[in-house]
């Protein structure tokens, strides 16, 4: 019978997960953005996920992964539950641009942005802009 108990409160807990970008974009803000030479897109993914890893001491339950999607490379570190800490967005293009959750605070997604920004001087011919935490 404790298996049973142990099932349902993982359903329950898989039913709470963060939401994601895609269905709740307004729950995330754009830190940075810019443009690299587009033959270069998936070594700035790399030199991303690189340090995303090491973004966060081995204590915390944290996680970075990169995916590949249809026009892009997308590099996350998500916490337990699926809460999603800072997200960047690589184009084939050029295009990259640097997310974070509304609900974080600035010292959990400060290794993200310095190794955005590391990254970004990496690469030659680079243009970014930094923005403000706006929400939306």
């Amino acid at each position: 019978m404790p298996q049973i108990g142990v099932l349902v409160s993982s359903l329950l807990l898989a039913a709470c997960a963060a939401p994601t970008r895609a269905e709740n974009p307004e729950a995330f803000a754009v830190v940075s953005e810019g443009r690299i030479p587009a033959a270069q897109s998936q070594a700035f993914a790399d030199c991303l996920l690189d340090g995303f890893d090491k973004s966060h001491n081995w204590a915390e339950d944290v996680r970075s992964r990169q995916q590949r999607r249809t026009d892009s490379y997308r590099v996350e570190t998500v916490a337990p539950m699926g809460i999603l800490y800072a997200s960047a967005d690589v184009f084939d293009d050029g295009r990259i641009r640097l997310t974070e959750g509304a609900m974080n605070k600035p010292r959990q997604t400060q290794g993200e942005k310095e190794t955005f920004s590391a990254c970004v001087r990496q690469f030659s011919g680079v243009e970014v802009r930094r923005r403000e935490a706006s929400r939306r």
